[in-house]
């Protein structure tokens, strides 16, 4: 059984000695290491969940979604949710969202595509791409 996670000064520090911050991205060291091939030349199944993107959901800034790489029962998995700000400042994952195998990647992100560029096409998107980040 792994030892619960605690919090640090600079962030949570879980139970395989890696730091996060509050949003639970690991540290440059905990992607080198879920990454990193084993002796046969495997990928490492996710040991810890790794945040690859997140953005504000709104203007108030009290909900963002994150996209995360994480297992499950040895099946790698790309979890869509929505977070809220609890009372004490603290992103908290909500019901809201969507996991899928990472096999289904290539789909999920064409079909994206294809959002993006229905919508440009009707005139519903303007601007850029890149707006609405979490720093």
């Amino acid at each position: 059984m792994k030892p619960p996670s605690r919090t640090t000064a600079t962030g949570v520090l879980t139970s395989s000695g890696n730091t996060t911050n509050n949003y639970n991205v690991p540290d440059q060291a905990a992607l080198a290491q879920a990454s990193a091939p084993d002796q046969a030349g495997n990928a490492n199944i996710l040991s810890e969940p790794i945040t690859v993107a997140r953005f504000w959901r709104n203007r108030r800034r009290d909900e963002m979604i994150a996209v995360r790489l994480k297992e499950y029962k040895g099946h790698p998995l790309v979890d869509v949710r929505t977070y809220f700000t609890d009372r004490n400042g603290c992103m908290q994952p909500t019901t809201k969202g969507i996991v899928l195998g990472v096999s289904r990647l290539p789909e999920l992100a064409s079909a994206i595509v294809k959002a993006e560029a229905k919508a440009r096409s009707l005139g519903l998107l303007i601007g850029s791409s890149d707006e609405g980040g979490v720093p």
